[in-house]
C-alpha cells in the first residue's frame, strides 16, 4: 500500500525476500500477490494522479482540511479513496489505535465492520497489518499473476463495499496496453465506470465504459462481483433483463458474488 513496493538501504536486511526465513517468506508472499491482484487500482491511482495531481499515498487532512488532530497523525494514511492504512514499524505491538474518517469502515482481512468518526483499537500481527476499506468503495483487482508480463484484465474482480449508510457511489477503472508513451494523451486508453445505487434492502450497480480503444484491448469481460456486507441471502439477482443463477451468497462471511461475461454495452446488477 505505497507507490514503491521494495526496500532499500536496511543495514543486515536483504531486500530479497528469498534471502529471509521460511516465515517472512510465507508472509510476503502473501502481500507481493496481492500486490499484483491490486493492479487494476493502483493503475487507476496513477492516471489520477497524473490527471489530477493527487497523489496515490494521502494524508488523512485531505478529507478535512478544519480537523487539526488530522494534520499531525502520521501513523495512518489513504491508499487512494478506498484504503485506510496504518503500518506497524515497531517490535512486539500487539495492537493500534486507528483514527477513522467520517462513514463506514471494513477491515480488510476479516470483515469487522466499524463506525466512522471514532478511534478504534486494531489487533496486530507478523501476518496482517491494520487495513480498512471505506463503504461504498469499488475495487477491481485481477487473478494471481506471476510478473506483469502475464497482466490480463479481461478477466476481473471487482468488489463492492455495501453498506445501506452510503446511498450512491461511484467508481472507476483505468486500463491502456501498459507500454504506449502518453497513452492517456493519445487517447489511446478505455476507462470503465462504475455506479452503485443502495436502497430499501436492494442494491442497483452500473457497468459502463468509454468508446476509446488501444492494440490488445479486450472485447469482452469475464466479471466475478464480490459485494461485501450483503446481510441476507438475495429473492433473486438480475444482470441485464435476465435472472442469474451464477450467483454465491456467503452466510458466514456476508458476501455475494455474481459472475457474468461483460461485452462493454451499458450494464446494470440488481439485487434484490
Amino acid at each position: 500500500f505505497q507507490p514503491i513496493y521494495r526496500p532499500h538501504a536496511q543495514d543486515n536486511i536483504a531486500p530479497e525476500v528469498v534471502f529471509h526465513d521460511k516465515d517472512t517468506q510465507d508472509i510476503l508472499r502473501k502481500f507481493i500477490k496481492l500486490r499484483y491482484n491490486l493492479l487494476p487500482y493502483n493503475y487507476t491511482l496513477a492516471y489520477q494522479n497524473s490527471n489530477t495531481g493527487m497523489p496515490l499515498m494521502r494524508p488523512l487532512f485531505f478529507e478535512s482540511e478544519q480537523d487539526l488532530s488530522l494534520m499531525d497523525n502520521a501513523a495512518s494514511y489513504l491508499w487512494g479513496d478506498a484504503f485506510l492504512v496504518t503500518p506497524v514499524v515497531d517490535a512486539g505491538v500487539k495492537s493500534v489505535s486507528v483514527p477513522l474518517l467520517k462513514g463506514v469502515w471494513f477491515d480488510y482481512f476479516t470483515g469487522d465492520k466499524h463506525q466512522g468518526n471514532q478511534t478504534v483499537d486494531i489487533a496486530t500481527s507478523l501476518e496482517t497489518l491494520p487495513v480498512l476499506v471505506r463503504a461504498g468503495s469499488f475495487i477491481p483487482m485481477i487473478d494471481d499473476i506471476q510478473s506483469t508480463k502475464d497482466y490480463d484484465n479481461s478477466k476481473l474482480t471487482l468488489h463492492y463495499y455495501a453498506d445501506e449508510s452510503v446511498k450512491k457511489s461511484i467508481g472507476e477503472m483505468y486500463e491502456d496496453d501498459g507500454e504506449m508513451f502518453q497513452a492517456n494523451a493519445q487517447g489511446l486508453f478505455e476507462l470503465l465506470s462504475f455506479k452503485a445505487n443502495q436502497q430499501n434492502g436492494k442494491l442497483n450497480l452500473q457497468f459502463s465504459r468509454n468508446d476509446n480503444h488501444y492494440v490488445g484491448m479486450p472485447q469482452s469481460r469475464q466479471m466475478t462481483v464480490v459485494i461485501h456486507n450483503w446481510q441476507h441471502q438475495p429473492a433473486k439477482v438480475m444482470v441485464g433483463k435476465k435472472q442469474s443463477k451464477n450467483i454465491n451468497w456467503d452466510k458466514k462471511a456476508h458476501t455475494l458474488t455474481v459472475k457474468f461475461n461483460w461485452q462493454h454495452q451499458d450494464l446494470t446488477l440488481d439485487v434484490h
